[in-house]
């Protein structure tokens, strides 16, 4: 036995030990699988009241900073599905409490199944600061009112009822180095487009599911989404990718 530790190492080694979001450091926001939905109605995962089609007025943060995503007017509100915030693409969107600021690293987070790939904003804040899906093929990001960059590839995301569940992931390294990354259907940890973009300007995110309110709108069921104030190497974002799938 480990002194200290009240388990053996044979213990140890029978029992997995789950790998959290919040065992990597500076988690600035996680939404969760079927956890912290509200409904207008007052329903609640919390309660185990929710249904499929409730219109989700909050959708609370599990990080440290309480920074939970809402929608106050019902008309604008995604709807709870399965678990996840379906997103239609005309006028539904989440506002975050308090705006995320990312001046230096970062790694963006999200498990969705899309219904559509034509200017869908994942994330965003205003025209300064996106990350939108333009079609199949492109991925387009924007940092701090620079350039646009297009991360394009010659593969294809699927969307509408048959498309698989995709973790979509946007990253700055230390070297201000851009990437998105792509897991799930037939791409397991893809990096989407052949390079990686530098960008140092400051990253802003003040809303989930469009770039601004009632603009960019994205359409797919959004079920997990992470940001980190720091960037998650492979072999990080790997066993994120697992605990996210084991949900």
């Amino acid at each position: 036995e480990i002194m200290g530790l009240g388990i053996g190492l044979t213990a140890a080694k029978e029992y997995h030990i789950p790998y959290y979001p919040e065992t990597i450091p500076n988690l600035e926001l996680w939404l969760r699988y079927n956890k912290g939905h509200t409904a207008h109605d007052g329903s609640s995962t919390t309660a185990n009241d929710m249904s499929n089609g409730d219109k989700i007025r909050r959708w609370d943060d599990y990080s440290r900073n309480k920074n939970d995503a809402e929608q106050a007017e019902d008309s604008d509100a995604p709807k709870y599905l399965n678990g996840g915030s379906e997103f239609v693409s005309n006028n539904k969107w989440f506002d975050l409490t308090s705006s995320v600021v990312l001046e230096a690293e970062f790694t963006l987070i999200m498990r969705v199944t899309l219904t559509t790939v034509s200017s869908d904003s994942l994330f965003g804040s205003g025209n300064q600061n996106f990350v939108r899906i333009m079609n199949e093929n492109t991925i387009r990001c924007k940092v701090g009112n620079a350039t646009q960059n297009n991360f394009t590839a010659t593969d294809a995301l699927d969307a509408g009822d048959s498309a698989p569940e995709y973790i979509i992931s946007f990253t700055r390294n230390a070297g201000n180095e851009m990437e998105v990354i792509v897991d799930g259907g037939d791409f397991t940890q893809h990096q989407w487009g052949s390079l990686a973009l530098s960008n140092g300007d400051t990253f802003t995110i003040d809303n989930v599911g469009a770039h601004t309110d009632d603009a960019g709108e994205m359409g797919g069921v959004v079920t997990d989404v992470l940001i980190y104030s720091k960037y998650l190497t492979n072999t990080e974002l790997s066993n994120m990718y697992t605990y996210l799938r084991s949900q």
